[in-house]
């Protein structure tokens, strides 16, 4: 799973909460941008919408207006992951709307992770992978 890695993502932006096993996971080496909530991510379109950026979504509860802005500055080179998505019934809910969202192009479920590209010229895809 080294997402950050293989995809060259020069943003890394991560909940305070992310557990140190999920940023191993994602190959994240160098200290990356970090928010306490969505609301608060906000900080970051600036930076979302200039560079490659990996964003890792904890499973907490997202406001949805400030989602929308974020999932609108985001690119092709933008990779949303999200933990958890599998485990309960409000992660299965919150997953399902955000893989719904227009500006989501393609979407990975892989049980316990959630993957969501932008890719404009990619037509709308949702993958699930059960290993």
């Amino acid at each position: 799973m080294r997402l950050g890695d293989y995809f060259k993502h020069h943003k890394r932006i991560l909940s305070k909460n992310t557990p140190t096993s999920h940023k191993r996971a994602l190959g994240l080496q160098a200290k990356p941008l970090q928010f306490k909530t969505t609301e608060n991510l906000r900080a970051y379109l600036t930076e979302i919408s200039k560079y490659p950026s990996l964003i890792y979504l904890d499973s907490t509860a997202h406001e949805e207006a400030a989602l929308s802005q974020i999932f609108k500055s985001c690119h092709r080179d933008s990779l949303i992951v999200m933990p958890s998505i599998g485990q309960h019934q409000k992660q299965q809910q919150q997953w399902k709307q955000l893989k719904a969202a227009p500006e989501v192009s393609v979407s990975i479920d892989l049980f316990h992770w959630g993957l969501l590209f932008f890719r404009t010229e990619q037509p709308k895809q949702h993958f699930t992978i059960r290993l």
